[in-house]
């Protein structure tokens, strides 16, 4: 997975910096092309939510403890479906979102705009999800 990133989040110093305001103190941003592969997977074995712009990259999240959430960024311009890793999370029987970017964002950047307040929803959505996955594991358990 070495490579040139060209799907980025253009204001994600922000994103993660309310990350951390809201609770998230463990959260990083990671550009995993500049780890090893080993590195890779070590991290995303201990991540509870992994978010991520669409690509290749996401097929770490076979490596996502069964109590984990995956949320699947896409820029605005992109109208289809993927259904690789929402197939993916369904057979591995982890939670999925998707967060679609607004209609505006532009098709010339290779980099996409969150704005903070949405993301935010994201992020407390997925955390509900995660805590589903854990309140079922205790209780199964």
């Amino acid at each position: 997975m070495k490579g040139h990133v060209s799907r980025k989040i253009s204001n994600e110093e922000k994103l993660l910096s309310e990350l951390k305001q809201m609770g998230f103190r463990n959260s990083m941003l990671i550009d995993l092309a500049q780890l090893p592969m080993s590195e890779q997977i070590k991290l995303v074995m201990n991540t509870d939510i992994l978010i991520g712009m669409y690509g290749a990259a996401l097929t770490l999240s076979l490596f996502l403890p069964s109590t984990s959430c995956l949320v699947e960024l896409f820029p605005g311009f992109w109208f289809g479906s993927n259904k690789h890793f929402s197939k993916l999370a369904e057979l591995r029987g982890i939670q999925y979102m998707t967060y679609h970017g607004l209609p505006e964002s532009d098709v010339s950047s290779d980099s996409s705009y969150i704005p903070v307040d949405q993301f935010k929803l994201i992020v407390l959505k997925a955390r509900r999800l995660w805590r589903m996955q854990m309140d079922r594991r205790t209780v199964n358990c």
